[in-house]
């Protein structure tokens, strides 16, 4: 996964500049420009420049790969305690075999591979679990293999803490399912109970694994955080709901998802009828988009609550407190005023100078804070400095939409990188060691063939 999981981030970023529509951030600064009273871009109008940014990001990671991506899954990975292993809540059930004796009688990792991290009785940890006789009721916080913990429960008559709430609310067999909490989702920074997981989508959560760091305390209370992992059980009827559900990223389940052909080639027959509107002229974006979205449900592609469940109501709150932050910048002499004292005195060197400081900057603040925010406060400096050099505007926008849509060197600049940062076993410097040289090339890049597809 270490090998894979940054390019695939690094390709999401790289492939959202070959068109308008790639990112949201792209959108954003296009809807800036056009509130400025300038003319907006066209759906391909930067889809060349995309396109080499594109070829030559790949060119780097292949050839550049084998040397700077992290390779831990023959060493760190397996010689790491925490990773893939869950931790779950086994109760000492009244016949169990565990009640009197103390966990350094009970040789459980060498026989079954199983740590009890710790021991609850009444709410309250044991403060020495090793030198404590078990007594009934008493719960085992136990980490491990899946089949090791579940073996471990049978041999010493261990009830699994959540397996009658999993068989009252389950209809037929439940499905294994292992998923991921989603960068930006509803679930992270909340706990289970505060969720009320399992009323709200009849899924019972067996077991969480975080990496590098051991979960101590009851499973509805943890804290949930990006990248943990969810062991769930799940009833057949409710698969789909979680597949739709972009607070997790199932990463793997027992079933297989049943495709339906038509509805397939209809929705890709949509998604093309849209983009060829919107190029054309006939309609603009927004509405084609809006009309395809309807046709999706009245083929029935989607359902409404589908459809509903699909936008991302946080994202289009940012929006309607960025827009009028940038107005703001802009009607209210802030962005002339960052002109006049930092870019309008480097006009002497050229813009091709002022073009490479834009670029810096807004990649700059894109690796440490959100490329919204970052395209918001650059994209009026950007207008403003062409109306006070007197050259287009074009060039140095596109220069805030690359910049900002394209970072690579910190796991927190782009929701993709964030995304892979726990899934790859990363650390924070795998980042840099490879996503600063990308960040130069495209820099060079940008220099090079922004002026000569968007002249000043």
């Amino acid at each position: 996964a270490s090998r894979l999981l940054i390019p695939l981030s690094y390709a999401a970023q790289m492939g959202g500049v070959c068109t308008l529509i790639g990112t949201s951030t792209n959108l954003l600064v296009n809807s800036m420009v056009v509130k400025s009273g300038q003319a907006g871009f066209t759906l391909f109008e930067f889809s060349q420049l995309g396109l080499i940014f594109l070829a030559a990001g790949i060119a780097y990671l292949l050839i550049t790969g084998p040397w700077l991506l992290p390779d831990r899954a023959a060493n760190e990975f397996q010689e790491s305690p925490q990773l893939g292993k869950y931790v779950t809540e086994l109760r000492v059930r009244p016949d169990s075999g565990l009640i009197g004796k103390t966990l350094t009688e009970v040789q459980s990792r060498q026989t079954f591979g199983v740590d009890v991290i710790v021991v609850m009785r009444t709410e309250d940890s044991i403060p020495d679990p090793g030198n404590t006789p078990l007594e009934p009721g008493d719960i085992l916080l136990a980490q491990g293999e899946w089949s090791q913990l579940v073996e471990f429960g049978k041999r010493f008559g261990l009830r699994q803490e959540t397996e009658d709430r999993a068989s009252s609310n389950h209809h037929g067999d439940a499905v294994l399912v292992e998923a991921m909490i989603a960068p930006n989702g509803r679930l992270a920074d909340h706990t289970l109970s505060e969720l009320d997981f399992r009323r709200l989508h009849r899924m019972t959560v067996l077991a969480i694994h975080r990496r590098g760091e051991v979960v101590r305390k009851k499973l509805s209370n943890v804290r949930l955080a990006v990248g943990d992992l969810l062991l769930m059980a799940v009833p057949p009827e409710e698969i789909e709901l979680l597949r739709r559900d972009q607070s997790v990223v199932i990463v793997s389940e027992k079933e297989q998802e049943k495709i339906s052909w038509l509805r397939a080639g209809l929705s890709i027959a949509i998604m093309i009828s849209v983009v060829l509107v919107a190029t054309q002229g006939w309609l603009p974006i927004v509405a084609s988009a809006l009309v395809g979205c309807i046709a999706l449900i009245l083929f029935k592609c989607l359902t409404p609550e589908e459809a509903y469940t699909a936008i991302d109501w946080r994202v289009v709150m940012l929006m309607a407190g960025v827009l009028p932050l940038g107005v703001a910048i802009q009607t209210s002499g802030l962005a002339a005023y960052l002109v006049q004292h930092t870019l309008e005195p480097l006009s002497g060197y050229g813009p091709i100078i002022v073009l490479a400081v834009i670029y810096f900057v807004t990649a700059l603040l894109t690796e440490f804070m959100s490329n919204t925010a970052a395209a918001v406060l650059l994209t009026p400096v950007a207008l403003s400095t062409s109306e006070a050099l007197g050259i287009d505007a074009k060039p140095l926008i596109i220069a805030v939409m690359f910049a900002a849509s394209t970072s690579f060197a910190t796991p927190v600049g782009y929701q993709t990188n964030t995304m892979v940062y726990n899934a790859g076993g990363y650390r924070f410097v795998d980042f840099m060691r490879i996503g600063i040289p990308l960040n130069i090339l495209f820099f060079i890049l940008a220099m090079i063939f922004i002026p000569r597809y968007f002249p000043f």
